[in-house]
Formats: C-alpha cells, sequence, structure tokens
C-alpha cells in the first residue's frame, strides 16, 4: 500500500507501542509492590511499552520458584502493567536453559533428567553398542544443569538444577504444566490483552557444562537403526568424523528439539492468545526457528565488537540468521536478544552509549526488528551488578534520556517491520553451517544477500530468478552445493561476491565500512545505511532510479531533500556520515515540496573550560562563550568527551548528545550579545560499578577526523 510523503514520514517520528524496545527486566532481589510500580512506571515514562519479566538469581530464598508468593508478587506486575497499559512477556523459566522450570521438572522425576551418550571404557550405564578395543557407547544421565534464581544455585555451586530432557516428550509437557499453563490458570484474564508472549532461553538437551557427552534421549538408538544407521559409526560424533550415521544422528537431534520442544511450546502459545518469542542455543540455529512466532537470536559477550568488525566470526551472522528466517517463512517480527555482558572484556561495566547504538545499528541493518536489551535490573544491590552486567537501562548514568534510544529503536522496529526486502543474492545454508568469512565482500561492498536454508529449498519458485514470498533473487551463493544446482535455469551461481553485476547503490570510492539494506516501505523505495566503522564517511553515491533523495536522520527526526544529479535513469548524490551515524533515504519518483538537507554545520569554534566537577555524580561541567555578532545562520556546537554531553545555552537546557563528535544545532536557542554555552560531560557508568576506571571529560579532538 503507498501513501503520501508526510503521512510516510509521520507514521516513521512516532511509531506505535507495539514496536517498543522491549528490556529483559531481571526480577533478582526482595520484592516490594511499591518498588514494582515505581520502575514499571518509569519504564513506561522512558518509552518502554512492553517488558519481558525475567526471574533471576539474587531472589532470596524464601521466594520459592512459581510458589503462591511469587505469584502473588506476578499479580501485582501484571494489574500495574494494566493500569498504566504496559504489555508483558512471560520468561519461561527461572533462569536458563529453558526447559527446566528451575529444577521442578525433575523433582521427583529423575528419570526425566537430561540424558547424554557417553565414549567409555567400561559399560557404566545402558550399552548402547560395544565398539572394538574395548570402548562403549554408553547412555546415561548427562548430570547437566541449569542456573538457578538463587544464591547457591549457579554454576558449580552444590544446589544448582538439573536440567530436563527437552527431547524427551514427558519432560517437555511436565514443563509447560508447572509453568505455561500454571499462568494461564492463575492469569488467564490477562492473556491475550496484557500477556502478549512467552519468551523461552537458549534450550540445551545436555544442560550447562556438559562437553564430554553429546545430545541423546531414550530411544534415539532404535530411531537411528530404524532410519537405516549403523550405531557403531557414532563413535564418529567423539572423532569429528562425518559419516551416514552421524548425518541421521544430527537430522534426528534437530527433528526431536523442533518437534518435541519448540512445537509444543508454540501449540500451547497459539491456543492460548499469545506468541512464542526467545532463540535456540547457537546463532547458526537457523532451521531451529521453524516453530517461533517470532524468531530470535542472542547478541552476548561482545562477541561481535566495533573495534573487531561487524563481519568476523560465526557470531557476525546471528543478524541476519533470525531476519532471514523470517524473510523465508513470511513472519512480521523477528528478534536479538542483544547487549548482554557486551562491555569491554576487562571492564565489563564499559558499554558506552556509542557501542550500544552501533550494537542497534548492526541488527537493524540485517533486518532486524525486534529488540530485546539484556537487561534492566530491579537491583544492583552487593553481588548483584556482578551477575551478567551491565544494566543498561535505570542504573544508567543516563537514564533520565532514555527517550532518545526508546524513540531511535522503534523507529528502526517500525522501518523493518513489512518492509519487502530486495536482495538479489541468495546464500544457501544449513542449520549450523552459515557462511560467514565467504560473505564479507557482500558487506563490504553495500550488496544485500539473504540467507537461504535449505529447509525452504523447495518452497522457492522459479520465475525471473528464484521466488520465495517476496523476494526474487537472480544470483546463487551455494560453496558447498546444497541446492544441487537446481536453480541454473533461472539465476545464476556465483563462487564470489565480485561476480555480482547489478549493484543496488554504488558509491564513487570504495566504502567497506557501509552497511546497506534496500527495501520498499508503504510504498516507498528506501535504503537504510549505516557507518559501522571508526572514521566519517564523505562520497558520492549513485542509484538506479531517477529519482529526489530524501535524508531522513533516524536519531534526531530531521529530514530534508539532498542535492542530486539526474542522468538517465540513474540519480547521483553526495552522501556524508559520521561515525556511529545511521540514515535512512527515501526516493521519490514525483517532485515535493520538502525541505532542502543542511548539507554543510556552521561549527561555532569555542573554547571550553572546567568551571566545576563533582565526584560523586561523575561529572563535570565546561562553559564557553558565544558572541552575539557570530552568525546564528545554522549554527552548530561541537567538542570530543567522553561520556554524555548535557547542553545548556544561556541557563536553559538545549539537547543531549551521547558519542563524538558532539555536535548540537542551537541556532534557535542564541540571542544577541554575550551567549553562555555548558557543557556539562556525564563519565562512563563503568566509573561508578566497574573494576577499572576511565578517565572522562572533554578531549583533544582525535587525529585525522
Amino acid at each position: 500500500m503507498e501513501i503520501g510523503m508526510q503521512e510516510f514520514l509521520q507514521n516513521l517520528k512516532n511509531p506505535s507501542a507495539e514496536f517498543s524496545i522491549i528490556p529483559f527486566w531481571f526480577l533478582n532481589d526482595r520484592l516490594s509492590r511499591r518498588k514494582i510500580k515505581k520502575q514499571l512506571t518509569d519504564f513506561k515514562e522512558k518509552g518502554i511499552d512492553i517488558v519481558i519479566v525475567h526471574p533471576r538469581i539474587g531472589l532470596p530464598k524464601s521466594l520459592k520458584y512459581l510458589s503462591d508468593k511469587y505469584f502473588s508478587y506476578y499479580a501485582y506486575i501484571l494489574k500495574t502493567a494494566k493500569e498504566i497499559d504496559l504489555k508483558i512477556i512471560i520468561y519461561d523459566d527461572g533462569m536458563y536453559p529453558s526447559g527446566a522450570a528451575g529444577g521442578l521438572v525433575v523433582e521427583g522425576h529423575p528419570e526425566l533428567k537430561s540424558l547424554g551418550l557417553f565414549l567409555s571404557n567400561v559399560p557404566d550405564g545402558k550399552v548402547i553398542k560395544k565398539l572394538d578395543e574395548g570402548k562403549y557407547l554408553i547412555e546415561k544421565f548427562s548430570e547437566g544443569r541449569i542456573r538457578g534464581i538463587h544464591y547457591g544455585e549457579d554454576d558449580g555451586e552444590i544446589n544448582q538444577p538439573y536440567s530436563a530432557d527437552i527431547l524427551n516428550e514427558k519432560a517437555v509437557e511436565r514443563f509447560i504444566a508447572l509453568t505455561h499453563e500454571e499462568y494461564y490458570k492463575r492469569f488467564k484474564e490477562y492473556f491475550g490483552s496484557v500477556v502478549i508472549g512467552f519468551f523461552t532461553d537458549e534450550p540445551q538437551a545436555l544442560g550447562r557444562g556438559r562437553h564430554n557427552c553429546k545430545v541423546w534421549t531414550s530411544g534415539l538408538d532404535k530411531r537411528i537403526v530404524e532410519a537405516g544407521g549403523d550405531l557403531s559409526e557414532l563413535i564418529g560424533l567423539f572423532t569429528n568424523t562425518e559419516n551416514k550415521t552421524t548425518k541421521i544422528y544430527d537430522r534426528l537431534i534437530q527433528e526431536l528439539e523442533i518437534n518435541v520442544y519448540y512445537k509444543k511450546l508454540q501449540d500451547f502459545c497459539n491456543s492460548h492468545g499469545v506468541f512464542l518469542v526467545g532463540h535456540p542455543a547457537e546463532c547458526d540455529d537457523i532451521e531451529k526457528l521453524e516453530n517461533f512466532d517470532i524468531p530470535g537470536q542472542d547478541l552476548i559477550f561482545r562477541s561481535i565488537a566495533l573495534e573487531r568488525g561487524d563481519c568476523e566470526g560465526r557470531d557476525s551472522v546471528l543478524g541476519k540468521c533470525s531476519s532471514d528466517y523470517a524473510r523465508c517463512a513470511g513472519k512480521r517480527r523477528n528478534a536479538n536478544e542483544c547487549l548482554g555482558v557486551c562491555g569491554k572484556t576487562d571492564n565489563h561495566w564499559d558499554l558506552s552509549p556509542e557501542d550500544i547504538k552501533w550494537y542497534f545499528d548492526y541488527l537493524a541493518v540485517r533486518g532486524v526488528n525486534m529488540f530485546i536489551p539484556h537487561a534492566f535490573y530491579y537491583s544492583i544491590r552487593g553481588a548483584r551488578k556482578e551477575e551478567r552486567p551491565p544494566d543498561v537501562g535505570p542504573n544508567t548514568l543516563y537514564w533520565k534520556h532514555y527517550r532518545y534510544y526508546s524513540s531511535y529503536v522503534k523507529r528502526l522496529s517500525w522501518l523493518m517491520t513489512d518492509a519487502i526486502n530486495q536482495a538479489k543474492v541468495a546464500v544457501v545454508c544449513k542449520n549450523g553451517d552459515m557462511p560467514y568469512n565467504e560473505v564479507k565482500y557482500f558487506y563490504q561492498n553495500q550488496i544485500e544477500f539473504n540467507y537461504l536454508p535449505t529447509a525452504y529449498l523447495d518452497k522457492c519458485e522459479k520465475a525471473e530468478g528464484i521466488k520465495l514470498r517476496n523476494n526474487l533473487y537472480t544470483y546463487v551463493y551455494d560453496k558447498n552445493n546444497l541446492s544441487d544446482k537446481r536453480f541454473a535455469d533461472c539465476a545464476r551461481y556465483i563462487s564470489s561476491a565480485e561476480e555480482v553485476l547489478e549493484r543496488d547503490i554504488v558509491f564513487a570510492n570504495p566504502q567497506p565500512n557501509i552497511r546497506v539494506s534496500h527495501f520498499y516501505k508503504q510504498g516507498k523505495e528506501c535504503f537504510l545505511v549505516v557507518n559501522a566503522g571508526t572514521e566519517r564517511v564523505c562520497d558520492f553515491a549513485t542509484v538506479k532510479v531517477k529519482a529526489e533523495v530524501l535524508r531522513y536522520d533516524l536519531w534526531s527526526g530531521e529530514y530534508g531533500k539532498l542535492p542530486v544529479v539526474n542522468e538517465q535513469d540513474e540519480t547521483k548524490f553526495c552522501l556524508s556520515l559520521e561515525k556511529n551515524e545511521s540514515v535512512l533515504l527515501i526516493l521519490e519518483k514525483e517532485r515535493s515540496e520538502l525541505p532542502a538537507y543542511q548539507t554543510e554545520k556552521n561549527i561555532v569554534p569555542l573554547r571550553f573550560e572546567l568551571i566545576k566537577e563533582n565526584k560523586c555524580k561523575l561529572e563535570k561541567k565546561y562553559v564557553a562563550y558565544i558572541d552575539g555578532k557570530v552568525s546564528q545562520d545554522n549554527a552548530y556546537v561541537q567538542l570530543y568527551a567522553e561520556e554524555v554531553v548535557e547542553w545548556y545555552v544561556n541557563g536553559k537546557f538545549v539537547g543531549v548528545t551521547f558519542w563524538n563528535p558532539h555536535t548540537l544545532p542551537i541556532s534557535k536557542h542564541l540571542k544577541e550579545g554575550k551567549n553562555v554555552v555548558v557543557a556539562r560531560v556525564i563519565s562512563s557508568v563503568a566509573n561508578k560499578y566497574g573494576d577499572k576506571k576511565i578517565p572522562y571529560g572533554i578531549k583533544q579532538e582525535p587525529k585525522g577526523y
């Protein structure tokens, strides 16, 4: 459906609550109704409309998971959420991996504990196969665990709960009965209105910390034999040798996890008016997303980082893992649990506002449209602040300005939802094997591609390319020949990205740090363009259509038409992007009356002097003066500082900036005569909670910027 430009811009400026950022809210201390209401109300005031309620380590031992007392607090959470029009997603376990109900699944039912397949020198379990040289393949309990919600129940601690066999139907049925069904029985009136979904978190059949065995479940040996396997060949699982039987094993394990665990959860959710969201255990578990209403992934432990680049390593696939699967399956939304333990490795609280935006941009330009920050802490008292930090919400030093982030994420989420992606390249992959090194050149040359899992090859149609739902691919990259060249008569098979001849956007010079997504949204042709590097970029770009180009700043909401040169069926324009900047380019074929974009900024030269340091509040104040004779037309102030800067002109707060270069328009705040500019620089939260102190305040402009 095509709409007018003004309506499109209004939709983009103020998206609805559906597109809210959705934080984990860690319930991790003694609970009080007063504090619950205060925090939820505070979230709502900051532009947060949906919260995932996450029981977390640090809850008092007197508050048993799924007890009447526990549910009494949950009842108050739901009552408060209804009063303030806040939606709730239920975290489906007590900590993680999901599937054990905080250990209650196996309590009184030890036969439901996780099983493993072991290679042993003695028959110390059920013998699956006696091998040569006196070795045995043994079935026995894996002794896998989950993280608990009380102190003494964490990894390696004596009371750590046992994990359940999520490949066992009886175990999964008991899990659902203890959790999902109990929530519904108690809070039925909230389902489908206040309660909108369940979040399942990286289920693992073995449990945590099991490295000496392989995933197993009772009766799997019989299934393998029935499928034509030879049990003796399972030795290949321990020698990393693939054979016919290990392939059968991998297929059966995947089918069991999908059908026994995920499908049963989805069936419950769909029959009770809510959705299933969450993510599997591995970053490239693309085919295990089948039964998620909102497929998801998990960006954690700084596995991707600005300093290493956004397309390095296996984890670099996880943004497109969820979004491309959603495109294949026709799902509107896809999610990412992000920012968890993403601080610097030597100081986990050192996660700058700039880094946070970088992560959001990394995900959005790959198509993610539901953002789940890890996490907002109910409490950081005592050891709680060291449990998977940092808090990226109420315990930051810039929390009062959080609406900048919540508004930005709403724009990204709205923009990438119901968008028709224009990627021309299909990268064929399978579960656990998504090419990552091979696709760097696509990213670095602004060639958009989508992963195409083998499970969807049979659903593709042959047209003027490969058609799957709204996508039409004219190129195929298939390094392992998973598609067996079946599309060779309608698409070009390529061995490298250099063979892609058609480019939707072309820069005059190589721009290896520019990321682009090309799509249609409400009839508008759009390019989301992100600078993923550390340097400013300014270059000429060409798009293959004759049009006006509207530049929309997704952070500030400011927009205007860029100067363009139209030649034949192409449009050329100059595009500048600061580091960490993202813009939306909207192509309009009809002439419009929209304002011109201010391509040049009048940076007023200022000399700032330190006037006050408040070490308790971790802030420094600087002052500078602007003579009224200075041109006030399109005037900006700019400085380099760590970390957040609040700006005041003539005693009035005029804005806040979160990363370098800290730049703010101030023309409308200037008066004739002397103007006083105050920059209040707020320190890193790492200086309050971390182990390593970080310098803060105004710093010298970096060389070469």
